[in-house]
């Protein structure tokens, strides 16, 4: 757990630099939190944004659906 917190802060500063966006990091706990009881509870694997394909897809301009 502490790593994925760890990396979830690190992941998501390292987008708003790269988007050059705010991103409010209190809805990103509070989701991926969710997210990750929600995978544990039915046995899957924990979760947090991937910072290259993140930054790929706003570079293509997907971005709306990611962020």
């Amino acid at each position: 757990m502490v790593v994925s917190l760890i990396s979830l802060l690190l992941n998501t500063t390292a987008l708003e630099l790269s988007t050059e966006q705010d991103i409010d990091l209190n809805t990103e706990l509070k989701s991926t939190g969710w997210a990750n009881i929600l995978a544990g509870a039915t046995g899957s694997v924990i979760g947090y944004p991937v910072l290259g394909e993140t930054v790929l897809a706003h570079h293509m301009g997907l971005a709306w659906a990611l962020l």
